[in-house]
């Protein structure tokens, strides 16, 4: 390689000061190879089909229906109904102007 004007190019760790910046960019673009793997489809579950409910898992459903619709009725349809009243802040001034709210306010906080 000539130099031109007591210029040279740098000379980079590892490489050979022979070869030119281009053929060392050139040769880092080359294409990469690639290798294609098998396709391998999962295995098919083994081990006995899965059966009908149990009589003991029939039975447990069962005491759990009357649970769970008291649950319903009883706790979350109040408690989502409350947060739908709550949207409206009329209901908070018609609240703090009723004088049985501040009366059981009281009575709670005493006992």
């Amino acid at each position: 390689m000539p130099e031109s004007a007591g210029v040279s190019e740098p000379v980079r760790a590892g490489a050979d000061p022979g070869v030119s910046l281009a053929a060392v960019v050139n040769d880092r673009l080359k294409p990469m190879a690639t290798i294609a793997l098998p396709r391998i489809d999962p295995a098919a579950p083994s081990g006995p089909e899965k059966k009908a409910l149990s009589p003991w898992l029939v039975w447990g459903l069962l005491f759990m229906v009357p649970y769970v619709l008291v649950f319903v009725v009883f706790v979350v349809y109040p408690v989502l109904y409350g947060l739908w009243l709550a949207r409206d802040p009329q209901s908070y001034v018609k609240l703090f102007q009723d004088p049985v709210f501040f009366r059981s306010m009281f009575n709670t906080a005493l006992f």
